[in-house]
């Protein structure tokens, strides 16, 4: 993403998605499988094929002008890896297009496939020119009679835009534009709304799509009691609750937890599994004998709850790779992700271990992160945070889940 706005890249994106989802082409259209270039900007263009990996579209970008090393099989200017990637295809699901993957990007190409087959008309224009000419059928789809040309002539071309002002106000997180908004419709964030999610209204603007819903109002207190909201170990923007500060230590998390048992309320599974956790730590900590552990009430309750924790919250494929991750980033790296790891690996580990400063030093906010995060998950869950929220327990139980 050199050289150019990203509202023009948006803006091409748009063009091309558009065609290969929203326009009807004649019945005798003819499209080879390859992907229809746009148009050239700055150091990149983009391909749109309607028919690619597993028979679904996919976008390639694409180096507009590869700069060889002298004598090496070298390139100079390659595309810019999962840092480009990732914009590009948060660009396409800004638009409202789902996407499956991507792949590739540190070369001479990248590629993102799409989640939804292509216009109806238009996977066939694709499958009329891979049956060949039908008069010459010898000669395939390389007959020189003009088949081709003629079909391929009535095909509905995307509709390019052209380059816009450089200068033209766009949203930070999606690049869209006053008159390219997001699928749906949206309309400038006020600033007020901005801080409200967490994010500095003076780092640039937002549109209404990418400031998340109104935050969920706190459940009341339990009648006759008063105690103070259990801490989330989350940022403010990673919570549904507007009442609950943000806390980094899981111990502040395990005071709040007894202070509401102690008045008799109750407390969820990620609250009691915390206090379990720290039980145990606190009788081996103080030496307690094992004789004495296994007897007492307390510990074979803690024990229990960590056990039926592990046995009722199977973790997903995902949430299984960022555990065995978030392990590791506590044993051997200071409690960081490891810049080894990829974009997506860094950014939700960071998430699960509460890393804001990590995630700063990326480049991302937390409510940023997470919308990364989940635009990289195949099947995405239905509430991440809860999804977070089960790989934090399974951590501060300390052993593997199966």
């Amino acid at each position: 993403m050199r050289d150019l706005s990203n509202a023009h890249v948006r803006a091409v994106l748009a063009a091309g998605l558009a065609w290969l989802y929203d326009v009807e082409q004649p019945p005798n259209a003819l499209i080879q499988h390859h992907a229809v270039p746009g148009p050239v900007i700055g150091t990149r263009w983009y391909g749109f094929c309607p028919v690619g990996a597993d028979q679904l579209p996919v976008i390639s970008v694409r180096v507009a002008a590869p700069q060889w090393e002298p004598g090496r099989w070298e390139l100079l200017n390659p595309i810019g890896g999962d840092a480009e990637m990732k914009l590009t295809r948060a660009l396409v699901e800004s638009l409202g297009y789902p996407t499956r993957q991507w792949w590739n990007g540190a070369g001479e190409s990248g590629s993102i496939g799409l989640q939804r087959p292509a216009h109806h008309t238009l996977r066939a224009a694709v499958r009329r020119y891979g049956a060949g000419c039908p008069t010459h059928p010898a000669h395939g789809v390389f007959c020189p009679c003009g088949w081709f040309k003629a079909g391929n002539d009535l095909l509905v071309d995307p509709a390019w835009p052209t380059s816009p002002d450089s200068d033209e106000a766009h949203c930070r997180i999606c690049w869209c534009t006053e008159d390219a908004a997001c699928r749906g419709g949206c309309a400038w964030a006020a600033p007020e709304e901005q801080l409200a999610a967490g994010f500095d209204p003076m780092t640039g603007d937002l549109c209404t799509a990418c400031v998340p819903a109104p935050l969920k109002p706190a459940r009341p207190a339990l009648a006759g009691t008063e105690t103070r909201p259990i801490p989330t170990g989350k940022s403010p923007a990673m919570t549904n609750d507007a009442s609950q500060p943000a806390h980094e230590s899981p111990e502040e998390e395990r005071l709040a937890a007894a202070e509401r048992l102690d008045a008799g309320g109750i407390v969820d599974g990620h609250h009691a599994v915390l206090l379990a956790q720290g039980l145990i730590e606190i009788a081996e900590t103080a030496g307690m004998p094992d004789t004495y552990q296994a007897t007492d009430n307390r510990m074979i309750l803690a024990r229990a709850v960590l056990a039926a924790s592990r046995a009722r919250t199977p973790l997903d494929e995902s949430a299984e790779r960022v555990l065995d991750l978030c392990r590791q980033a506590q044993q051997n790296h200071d409690g960081h992700p490891s810049p080894t790891w990829s974009t997506w690996q860094q950014l939700a580990v960071a998430l699960v271990l509460n890393d804001e400063a990590g995630l700063r030093s990326r480049g991302y906010s937390v409510q940023e992160a997470t919308r990364s995060v989940v635009e990289g998950m195949l099947r995405p869950p239905a509430d991440f945070d809860a999804w977070l929220a089960t790989i934090r327990a399974a951590l501060a139980a300390g052993s593997p889940t199966s």
